[in-house]
């Protein structure tokens, strides 16, 4: 990883949905080396993921909670779903 690569990171990170060609012109790299180096930090798991973040307040909503739950035994849905 060098300099240019930390870059296309912070720009990445700013917005994931930032195009090649805009990272491009923000690193005066070309377009294809942009795409090259993103697809080498990404297969090496460098980038992890991609996410969203989502506006609470243009949903209306003042709490949002994702949670992912696992359960030992499917017996135990009706008592945590009575709980929750």
């Amino acid at each position: 990883m060098d300099s240019i690569d930390i870059e296309i990171l912070k720009l990445l990170q700013k917005n994931a949905r930032v195009t090649a060609s805009e990272i491009a012109s923000e690193v005066s790299l070309s377009v294809p080396a942009i795409s090259e180096r993103i697809r080498k930090l990404d297969s090496s798991g460098i980038i992890q993921k991609y996410t969203v973040i989502l506006s609470t307040q243009k949903m209306n909503k003042n709490l949002v909670a994702y949670m992912f739950i696992s359960l030992k035994h499917p017996s135990f849905i009706d008592g945590f779903v009575a709980l929750v």
